[in-house]
Formats: structure tokens, C-alpha cells, sequence
């Protein structure tokens, strides 16, 4: 095979790698979850960086959306709501049971940025929209499950 015919295998190889990478991740970074009864559509986030920047900046959320931390461990998680916009709900989940919840928690004022810990060790951070847990009767040791086969 001529050298100009081997590039092009090689170009081509690699673009539909790096386009079969773009598809995984884009399926990889959303999941379905279920949280009590309610089924809600996730945004997953499972590195530092992507944790720190969770919902920093954003608008606020479509209905019966949310964004989910996934860590490796479990442990007491705190987080703060630095740049956030809106209020959000944040739900503190330990091995599909939901173990805390923060409702209605604030946006920024007067450079005071409010800080959340999570009750106890977790090891997934549901936060949707503030008001989400009242709509939805979400309540201490609800269910929750996402992904395929909705397992935790």
C-alpha cells in the first residue's frame, strides 16, 4: 500500500475514534435517574473539576432536571454555591437511599456564599431546581436509583 493511501487509513481510523470518544462521552455524561417516584433526567458529573464547577454560572434548570455527583467513595461532602444563580435543592444520597436533604438552599448575597455539608457519608449529590423535593414529596430514605438497569 502507498504511503498517501496509509495516511488516509490512519486519518480515518482516527477520526472515527475520536468521534466514536465524543458519542461515548456525551451518553456517558447523562443518565436517567429515579428519585422516590419521580423519574428525572441527570447531567452526571464524577471528576474534581467537574465538581467544582457543578451548576456555577448556569441557568436554571428544565423541568425535572438535575445534576448528579458520582464519587468513588463515601465520605461527608460539603458544598458551596459559589457563582450559582438559583436556588437549588440538594439531596445527600448513601447506596440509593436518600439519607439528607437541603431544601431551598440560596444563591450568593453580599459576598456571603453559602455553604451545604452533607448530614452523614455519601456517596451521590442530587441538586435540582429549589422547590423540586416539596413538588415531588421527595422525603428522608426515598429511593434512588439511575442508569441502566436503575441501579445505584
Amino acid at each position: 500500500m502507498g504511503m498517501k493511501k496509509y495516511h488516509l487509513w490512519l486519518l480515518l481510523i482516527i477520526l472515527i475514534s475520536a468521534g466514536a470518544l465524543k458519542i461515548f462521552w456525551r451518553q456517558s455524561s447523562k443518565a436517567t435517574a429515579m428519585i422516590g417516584d419521580q423519574k428525572i433526567s441527570v447531567e452526571l458529573r464524577r471528576t474534581p473539576l467537574e465538581w467544582e464547577k457543578g451548576l456555577s454560572g448556569r441557568k436554571p434548570l428544565a423541568e425535572n432536571t438535575g445534576m448528579l455527583f458520582v464519587f468513588s467513595d463515601t465520605a461527608i461532602r460539603q458544598f458551596w454555591m459559589k457563582d450559582m444563580r438559583f436556588s437549588i435543592d440538594i439531596f445527600w444520597i448513601r447506596n440509593g437511599k436518600v439519607v439528607g436533604i437541603a431544601k431551598e438552599v440560596p444563591i450568593p448575597r453580599d459576598d456571603i456564599i453559602p455553604q451545604v455539608k452533607s448530614p452523614e457519608p455519601v456517596n451521590y449529590v442530587l441538586e435540582t431546581n429549589a422547590g423540586f423535593a416539596e413538588k415531588y414529596g421527595i422525603k428522608l430514605d426515598a429511593s434512588f436509583a439511575f442508569g441502566r438497569g436503575w441501579s445505584y
